[in-house]
């Protein structure tokens, strides 16, 4: 579950322009991107309510409200 959540917020990360693409030296912003992967995010939460363990819920809270501050800046 660790995994499927590390590989979300970084494609947003990615899509968001927080990190450039690796062998890439431009960084392309793709909002649309962002806002798929931060909404799948949301939809893990809401989904998993109850269901995980507290690294698990923690690890998902805090990648979800980081992803959406920057997306929202």
């Amino acid at each position: 579950f660790l995994t499927l959540v590390g590989i979300l917020a970084t494609q947003a990360m990615l899509a968001l322009g927080v990190i450039a693409q690796p062998g890439q030296k431009e960084i392309m912003v793709d909002l649309l991107h962002a806002k798929y992967c931060i909404d799948m995010l949301a939809m893990l939460r809401d989904k998993t309510k109850g269901n995980l363990a507290g690294e698990e819920e923690a690890e998902l809270t805090q990648a979800l409200a980081e992803l959406q501050h920057v997306f929202v800046a």
